[in-house]
């Protein structure tokens, strides 16, 4: 009896593991790829340090085909990821544009 308890333990927490485990919606997918449209125009115009944005810029591609197959906790740390990206670059090219976008893609995030 306590062996069928514990193993319908183990399977209502697997089941709920996976229902979390989702792709995003339409509209989510539609948000984030609109946020990272931000960064990526603030990132492009940036012509010194052409090493940061480079980086920023390969962070912003990988989030955005992370939208289209990933699982909800990837994509969320993808965004992260690039939120934090944009922000340092923000301090390191002296370019306060990213800042609100790195703040858009940020708050997405935490919502997901």
């Amino acid at each position: 009896m306590r062996a069928i308890r514990s193993t319908l333990a183990i399977v209502v927490l697997l089941a709920c593991g996976v229902a979390r485990a989702d792709t995003l919606t339409i509209d989510q997918a539609m948000s984030a790829r609109r946020a990272l449209d931000a960064v990526q125009a603030a990132g492009a115009r940036v012509d010194t340090k052409p090493e940061v944005r480079a980086w920023l810029l390969d962070d912003v591609a990988i989030a955005r085909r992370a939208l289209e197959t990933a699982q909800r906790s990837d994509v969320k740390q993808r965004l992260i990821d690039v939120a934090i990206r944009a922000r340092v670059a923000a301090m390191l090219l002296n370019t306060p544009a990213l800042t609100p976008a790195a703040a858009a893609v940020d708050g997405l995030a935490q919502r997901l």
